[in-house]
């Protein structure tokens, strides 16, 4: 099958921005034709990407999702064993609503990665920019399969996501949906991530350990998201200091369904509920 020439260098990389569609990386024996760049951070960033190994075999086009990890991350040798190990567990994850994890690779070419599996569509954020502030039942059938998917990983292996945003929902033309990077984000450098800080818990910075009560924070922020059209923080952060939460809800809000998200998005992650399920049912009912 034809494919375009690609022109890795040997030379070790230095920066993300060395990146560009047209370019080959990888092992020798399972090389990634980068096709198009999805998203974009100081320590990773994600491409739509061609496994040029199966198309040999069976000389059909297939894509993965690559989270290539900046070169200086690269070289930090305890950063690796830690992303090896944790992209172990998240293969061991099988949930229609979690995006497959394949494997770790780093090529002679000094580029390392995770290989993920690619659904062809938009992040939850594109989505929401397109068609939010949504009402609540559609917002309902977006945070359902969120929530199983979340409480599922914490059931089956104690893994939290612990890099839940919009940007890492991804929605299909018909409306599947899938959660990318599932565990593949070290804690310590979670408030690096651009826009991951509007998501994360008040205890994310001083806790390591992790905690199901972080996902859940974030899921809450996700769902005001959804129903309000914008990030809670600089809004709920502000109000929650208050003892006037009550007039100070969004209008876009019911007072039921405001009580429920402002108990979710509690500092103290004791007052939280339990599970992500158990948020939804109780946003389900205040309709």
């Amino acid at each position: 099958m034809f494919r375009p020439i690609g022109f890795a260098e040997r030379r070790a990389p230095n920066s993300l921005f060395e990146l560009m569609p047209g370019l080959e990386i990888g092992p020798a024996d399972r090389r990634f034709y980068l096709d198009d760049e999805l998203a974009g951070g100081p320590l990773a960033c994600w491409w739509k990407a061609r496994d040029l190994a199966l198309e040999d075999q069976d000389f059909d086009i297939h894509y993965k999702i690559l989270k290539v990890i900046a070169p200086h991350l690269g070289k930090d040798q305890a950063l690796l064993g830690w992303l090896q190990q944790a992209v172990a567990q998240a293969a061991e994850l099988t949930h229609p609503h979690i995006a497959t994890v394949y494997h770790w690779a780093r090529g002679e070419d000094g580029w390392s990665y995770v290989v993920q599996e690619y659904l062809e569509g938009q992040d939850l954020g594109l989505y929401l920019l397109k068609h939010g502030p949504l009402d609540s039942a559609a917002a309902l059938d977006l945070l359902q399969p969120l929530a199983d998917a979340l409480d599922y990983a914490w059931r089956e292996r104690s893994l939290l996501h612990g890099n839940l945003r919009p940007e890492t929902v991804l929605i299909s033309e018909d409306g599947a949906l899938k959660l990318l990077d599932f565990g593949l984000t070290p804690a310590n450098l979670r408030s690096q991530l651009e826009g991951a800080a509007d998501y994360a818990p008040p205890e994310a910075s001083t806790t390591p350990a992790a905690s199901q009560a972080q996902d859940i924070f974030a899921l809450a922020c996700i769902a005001y998201e959804m129903l309000v059209g914008q990030s809670p923080f600089g809004i709920v952060a502000k109000t929650l200091r208050r003892n006037d939460q009550e007039q100070r809800r969004p209008r876009h809000l019911t007072s039921a369904a405001w009580a429920v998200l402002r108990q979710a998005l509690a500092s103290d992650p004791r007052e939280r509920p339990t599970s992500s399920t158990l948020l939804v049912a109780a946003l389900q009912a205040t309709q």
